[in-house]
């Protein structure tokens, strides 16, 4: 950030950054005031619960991604639905280890059909043709 004629002009930073880091933001005002930086913007990353998560109704998301697999197809389809409704691009990411599946299959034991969809879901998240 000294260097002013090093490349890098342009810095997102997080709304949650700029909470966490009074000591950021006051490096990054003093970078944009002597011209090392020629933009400062806040990129809004929203990190929800599920629940929270399908209350989220804008048009421009451009991804989401999940950080443990779903219960169900179903689910992760009306989970991952929030991204893309403006008819742009979208990606839909899933992170998850075999741990999520056993902690996850302790939850749909007593549903009818909730282990079949469970495995279901791993076998599309294993899926590598997609």
């Amino acid at each position: 950030m000294t260097d002013p004629k090093a490349p890098f002009k342009l810095v997102y930073v997080t709304p949650e950054k700029i909470a966490k880091s009074k000591l950021l933001m006051s490096r990054l005002e003093k970078a944009y005031n002597a011209k090392l930086l020629s933009r400062i913007a806040v990129d809004e990353v929203v990190v929800a619960t599920v629940a929270f998560g399908m209350g989220i109704d804008k048009p421009d998301v451009r991804f989401v991604i999940h950080h443990t697999i779903s219960k169900s197809i179903e689910n992760y389809y009306q989970e991952s639905g929030r991204a893309g409704r403006d008819d742009l691009p979208a990606d839909c990411i899933v992170y998850f280890g075999f741990p999520d599946v056993f902690r996850i299959s302790t939850m749909v034991v007593m549903e009818n059909v909730g282990h079949q969809k469970l495995l279901q879901m791993v076998a599309y998240c294993q899926n590598v043709d997609r």
